[in-house]
């Protein structure tokens, strides 16, 4: 190809059609094929990719035949320039691929903390869980991307987080791996040791079954400082969690067949707006407006957040709990007299959580007092 000799430039490159890039030297302008904005978002090409959205502003968003976006693409490659582009020009970042991925998980998958920044920050939404039931931190912990880990545990994802199928959790996954440095960065930040899988083991019994027992014995102490049981030092999602293993486990000794998976692209809004709409609970929209909160951080609040939020009717808050509670367990937000069940067991928890916790607290100061002598 002449033409690309000794005066191309990778940008003349790119921009060239796809018939010279096949080798065929007597391409004419009229009928050759240009990238289209996959390819030119894999590459790099963000003059083309600019060219492509600007015709047309549906590209932001429109999928392969593999369900990806160019900018799951640009996640995956690392390209920044056309992420900020395609950010910009409002590309959605709660699209997923067939696998059921998003570009946040794409970006965790391949260890770029950065970009899983700016997805993060874009309002891509940590809980969001694949196919295979997994949020991108089961992703970055079984790729063993510690830097990814890091940063999710910075914007608090829900560290306990279990795959329904099996029960497995992140720590579980890591301990299986044998990675010492994400199992103590997990335990750190709150980890539950005392969830188990369907089948009855915990993260340490994972541990010495696959011979590492120095994790083993790391997650053994760390269960013996918080407790046995899950409380409030391992935060609600594991309650949830430990609440939704128990759920599985009786359906699946009540039925031989496969539990019946939800659809998440249905049951989980990509806003804050669309769920209170959902609960039937829209007028109280604006008061998270007034309190900036959205989506994200509504998933995180308590019961007595929701009152400092100005909430004070018990109806819409334990309805709203509730809603946050089914959120991370990959549940229907529907109401029925199974879910009711089911919400009225998460609260007791939540209060036994509540007091085992205090309980403890008493315990610990208790201790302190008797070793520097306060008790005779």
């Amino acid at each position: 190809m002449s033409e690309l000799e000794e005066t191309w430039t990778e940008k003349s490159f790119y921009d060239k059609p796809l018939k010279v890039w096949l080798g065929n030297e007597e391409c004419n302008d009229d009928g050759c094929l240009q990238l289209d904005v996959f390819t030119a978002a894999s590459i790099g090409c963000l003059d083309r990719v600019k060219e492509i959205i600007r015709q047309d502003k549906r590209m932001c968003d429109k999928k392969n035949s593999s369900g990806w976006t160019a900018l799951m693409y640009a996640a995956h490659y690392g390209h920044m320039d056309i992420i900020d582009f395609l950010l910009e020009s409002k590309a959605s970042v709660h699209i997923r691929n067939h696998h059921g991925c998003n570009a946040l998980m794409v970006a965790a998958v391949c260890g770029n903390d950065t970009i899983v920044e700016i997805l993060i920050k874009a309002g891509s939404i940590l809980e969001t869980r694949d196919n295979r039931d997994w949020t991108a931190l089961f992703h970055a912990v079984c790729t063993g991307y510690h830097n990814v880990v890091a940063l999710l545990l910075k914007y608090r994802v829900n560290l306990n987080s279990c795959e329904r199928a099996t029960g497995m959790t992140p720590l579980m996954y890591a301990a299986k791996m044998g990675d010492i440095g994400l199992v103590k960065a997990l335990l750190q930040k709150g980890a539950a040791t005392s969830l188990t899988t369907h089948q009855g083991h915990t993260a340490a019994r994972i541990a010495q079954d696959a011979g590492f027992y120095e994790i083993a014995a790391a997650v053994t102490q760390s269960g013996l400082q918080v407790g046995s049981a899950p409380s409030l030092y391992d935060g609600p999602a594991a309650i949830e969690a430990r609440r939704t293993d128990q759920q599985v486990n009786q359906r699946t000794s009540r039925s031989n067949s496969t539990t019946p998976s939800v659809d998440n692209t249905n049951v989980q809004p990509t806003d804050l707006e669309t769920l209170l709409g959902q609960l039937g609970l829209s007028s109280y929209m604006n008061v998270f407006r007034e309190q900036d909160v959205d989506l994200q951080v509504f998933l995180t609040l308590t019961d007595q957040d929701l009152k400092e939020c100005g909430i004070q009717k018990l109806g819409p808050r334990r309805k709203m709990t509730s809603a946050i509670a089914r959120w991370h367990s990959n549940a229907p937000l529907r109401s029925d007299v199974e879910c009711a069940y089911a919400d009225k067991l998460e609260v007791e928890m939540q209060e036994l959580g509540m007091k085992l916790a205090e309980a403890m607290k008493t315990l610990k100061q208790t201790k302190t007092q008797a070793q520097t002598g306060v008790i005779c």
